[in-house]
């Protein structure tokens, strides 16, 4: 008599039992436990008003120097004329104009798409200069060659102070060509700057000076920054400012700071540093406020010796 109620609970159990799970992934998984990273420090809020005044004493600092020397800034020209003149004997230097017929001349390759080879040639009765560039896209280093002698780098061209970019892309601007002379010397100067320039590129300049009577020359590299040469009348040579860094401007100290070292070049056509008495290079640095301010001059050994 119990059997129906014995089967009905039965079919209760049965429909009330948990249907079997699908079987785990046995794929592996990464144990690794990351570790916290115990070089990090708890915040510490900005402190402005410690910041400023540490900046306010690296400032006060700075204009505390007292400077070696102090320039007024040149009424007429370049700015710093008058820190250079005290460097070098820039007024015994003569520097005629130079007038150059300017020829290109291009070669395209066999479709017609990429210029091959290129050559520019400036020529007067005295010199020719040539600057050659070939290769795809003119992308082999370029040639510079005056009244048929290439100036091969580092044997007939100095490029100790000029770096390396200027043998990709350099060019002459026909309307910066001189003739220079001081004493009983003579050199030609071209300028030569990075043809198809971009960006900052742009305000690097290339100062090429050659000597006809040994066929030599050198190339100085210098960014936003006249060629500033003079006349050693002492040895009788051409002598220059390298300004390393000019015109940089330092947010820190609020101004515009200026180094520059002196060279020569030689008789033999070769770059070489000036010494002073003690065997030191002759340099110097100097800074601004602006454009129009006075120039100070807070290190330097430079004592120009007529």
């Amino acid at each position: 008599m119990y059997k129906p109620f014995a089967i009905l609970l039965l079919l209760a159990f049965i429909a009330c039992k948990p249907k079997n799970k699908p079987a785990a992934s046995t794929a592996k998984t990464d144990t690794i436990i990351p570790l916290r990273d115990t070089a990090i420090l708890p915040y510490t809020a900005p402190d402005h008003l410690r910041d400023s005044l540490e900046w306010r004493h690296k400032l006060d600092s700075f204009y505390a120097i007292k400077p070696i020397a102090i320039y007024a800034p040149a009424k007429h020209g370049y700015y710093y004329n008058t820190l250079v003149a005290d460097v070098i004997d820039t007024a015994s230097v003569t520097t005629t104009p130079l007038v150059f017929a300017d020829t290109t001349i291009t070669k395209l390759d066999k479709k017609g798409d990429n210029i091959i080879y290129q050559q520019h040639i400036l020529k007067n009765n005295r010199f020719k200069v040539e600057v050659i560039a070939t290769g795809k896209n003119l992308e082999d280093r370029r040639q510079i060659i005056i009244n048929g002698h290439k100036l091969r780098y580092g044997i007939e061209l100095d490029i100790s102070l000029s770096g390396t970019q200027f043998a990709d892309r350099i060019d002459i601007d026909p309307t910066e060509c001189s003739l220079m002379t001081f004493g009983t010397k003579e050199y030609l100067f071209l300028k030569g700057y990075i043809e198809m320039c971009t960006g900052m590129a742009c305000g690097v300049s290339y100062y090429l000076l050659y000597d006809p009577a040994i066929k030599k020359a050198m190339i100085l590299e210098q960014f936003r920054c006249d060629f500033n040469k003079g006349y050693d009348k002492k040895n009788n040579t051409l002598v220059f400012i390298d300004m390393n860094s000019f015109n940089e401007h330092m947010p820190e100290y609020q101004c515009y700071m200026t180094t520059g070292k002196l060279y020569r070049f030689t008789h033999t056509g070769k770059i070489k540093p000036v010494y002073d008495k003690t065997g030191k290079p002759i340099s110097f640095t100097a800074w601004c406020r602006n454009l129009d301010s006075p120039v100070y001059v807070i290190k330097g050994n430079f004592i120009r010796s007529n």
